[in-house]
């Protein structure tokens, strides 16, 4: 059956994640359930490869019913599946994670064709301007793999990945999963990444992929790690805000987002990427500066939080900035704005003069009545003595 099976070509099996029941994440800002949109997605697949030559591509549902994990992978094997690609919508428990992403096997050489696989599809959802979250493994407390789908495959000697287009649930990637539209134009995505991976042709040509990336296998291993370190120090600070240098670093991962509270813990600012950050180079700045702006009229407790591929966390210290006082303002002198009927008359030479003359007469006339007084005393004086 195999070999018969091997003679007609490559066979590829998609499984559009949940169905039935199981409906998958909810929280879709504009309304879309996943298992819906999971489903439009690898119908957008299958259409697309089927136009490739000597390829069988098979859906593991074609409409909403329940399936098992383990009746998806048995499925799959029972059509000789090739490779097994999961569609899926992402959402995190806190709706603060954003960006694309592809879980691998945990095991060889299972892990090693996913990763194959998984860069270039990174490298095309990157062209669109999707935040890169890596390809990565994840294993439960037994050491196995942690997703169902990957390890009923895998039991069943079938390589499988699960595509976790965006995240649906925040603001950064719902934008690229808006619409009808917008799902299959990543199931386009998805096929032509799936045919170069396999090498497929169609009409004499397969898709060229880009496989450029400076890791291993190792960079995908899930070692459940918090970050090494998050340190912080003030470079500077002003009356309106402070300059708050980062050092941070992990040993095992690329750190991928930051985040920072100003009131102890209260509250977050979403998650900013690392400066620098460059998942196919495998790099990060292990160094950098960041400005918050505050209300230095206000104490402000500042702690950092830094993020590792696989969702691991490092806290800084809190960094106390105590409260400025407010700035005492000198007053402008105030100005006294005098009525005209106070305001002086302007000074008249002319009418001073005729002032003054007059005061002169006054005086003179005043000086010769005295004098007319005191003679008209003394010839009075005169005749008395005659007599």
């Amino acid at each position: 059956m195999r070999n018969e099976r091997e003679q007609m070509g490559t066979v590829i099996v998609i499984d559009p994640g949940h169905g039935g029941e199981n409906e998958g994440t909810l929280e879709h800002l504009y309304g879309d359930i996943e298992k819906e949109m999971t489903l439009d997605t690898s119908r957008a697949i299958f259409d697309a490869l089927s136009e490739y030559e000597d390829v069988e591509v098979y859906l593991t549902r074609e409409e909403d019913k329940d399936l098992s994990l383990g009746e998806r992978a048995e499925y799959a094997k029972s059509v000789g599946a090739d490779f097994m690609f999961s569609i899926h919508y992402n959402a995190s428990l806190d709706h603060s994670l954003y960006g694309a992403e592809v879980w691998i096997p945990s095991d060889e050489p299972y892990m090693k064709k996913g990763l194959d696989f998984a860069i270039p599809m990174l490298h095309y959802f990157d062209e669109e301007g999707l935040f890169i979250r890596g390809a990565k493994t994840r294993i439960n407390s037994r050491g196995r793999n942690y997703y169902g789908i990957i390890r009923e495959a895998t039991a069943r000697g079938i390589p499988c990945v699960i595509i976790e287009h965006c995240h649906v649930d925040h603001e950064n990637d719902v934008g690229y999963c808006a619409s009808p539209e917008d799902l299959i134009r990543f199931g386009q995505l998805d096929a032509q990444c799936i045919a170069g991976y396999l090498g497929l042709s169609k009409d004499g040509e397969t898709p060229i992929l880009n496989n450029d990336f400076a890791g291993d296998e190792s960079s995908a291993r899930n070692t459940l790690a918090d970050p090494l370190c998050c340190d912080i120090s003030v470079e500077s600070e002003d009356d309106t805000g402070v300059v708050i240098n980062v050092k941070a670093e992990d040993a095992d991962s690329l750190l991928l987002y930051y985040d920072y509270t100003t009131d102890g813990g209260s509250s977050f600012t979403q998650k900013i990427p690392i400066p620098g950050y460059d998942y196919f180079e495998q790099k990060y700045d292990r160094e950098f500066s960041c400005r918050i702006d505050l209300d230095r009229q206000k104490t402000s407790d500042i702690y950092f939080r830094v993020y590792n591929t696989f969702n691991g966390t490092k806290v800084s210290k809190c960094i106390r900035l105590e409260a400025r006082p407010r700035p005492v303002e000198e007053e402008e002198p105030e100005l006294i704005v005098v009525s005209e009927e106070f305001q002086p008359k302007e000074f008249d030479v002319k009418e001073e003069k005729g002032t003054i003359i007059l005061w002169v007469l006054l005086v003179l006339a005043l000086s010769l009545t005295a004098v007319l007084i005191s003679l008209l005393i003394r010839r009075g004086n005169n005749r008395n003595k005659g007599i």
